[in-house]
């Protein structure tokens, strides 16, 4: 029902006010150029509090994630592959439905315009659409024996395509994103300080990894 380390039935409101050291300059999470704010970590072990990822870890057992984009994934028995299927419900913020074109183009721009470590990290993977709310990471040989690839693939963050066909993903930006996650971007200051505002109608708000969490 939910993670036995929250509390359901947690009060939600209020502020709460974190420091950190340094500064920022981007919302642009994938570039090595800029300082992405604090709460747009890329991994999912980052503190990600803007966009979801197909999969997110538990945070009281040592190897495991559950699905949050994804309701179903598959892996081949020869780890030749990877495959998940996206829960109907999930959206942007904007009211969109989060797509498989959605998880293509996030690959692509992960693959081609992102940061080295990035690019380093995905280049032994290529992916393709197998249904409406399905698709596949396909793996080459020498990664197949690497059991830490469903949590990495499972922990990228999606991003919608259709936001960023507007817009350069190859440059810093300090326009708020559109996201699908529980918070959004709401009053900054370039550098100084950025305020994340909760999203009332979340779609995975009553989800059984995310019931109760989010609250201070």
């Amino acid at each position: 029902k939910h993670f036995d380390f929250v509390n359901a039935r947690a009060p939600k409101g209020g502020r709460m006010r974190i420091p950190r050291m340094g500064t920022w300059d981007s919302f642009n999470l994938i570039l090595a150029k800029g300082r992405p704010a604090a709460g747009i970590g890329f991994w999912a072990t980052d503190q990600n509090l803007v966009w979801d990822s197909l999969l997110v870890p538990s945070l009281d057992e040592p190897a495991t994630y559950y699905g949050l984009l994804a309701e179903g994934v598959a892996v081949a028995a020869d780890n030749s592959w990877v495959a998940f299927k996206l829960r109907k419900q999930a959206r942007w913020h904007d009211g969109r439905p989060i797509t498989v074109e959605d998880v293509l183009f996030s690959f692509a721009a992960y693959q081609n315009d992102a940061s080295p470590t990035i690019r380093a990290s995905f280049k032994d993977f290529s992916i393709e659409a197998i249904g409406k709310r399905e698709f596949r990471f396909l793996v080459k040989p020498r990664r197949r024996n690497d059991p830490s690839i469903v949590f990495n693939l499972g922990g990228l963050p999606i991003l919608p395509k259709h936001y960023w066909q507007n817009r350069d993903i190859t440059k810093t930006t300090v326009e708020p994103p559109l996201g699908s996650g529980p918070y959004r971007i709401g009053k900054f200051s370039v550098g100084r300080w950025v305020e994340y505002e909760r999203v009332k109608d979340y779609w995975a708000a009553d989800l059984p990894v995310y019931k109760g969490r989010f609250n201070f």
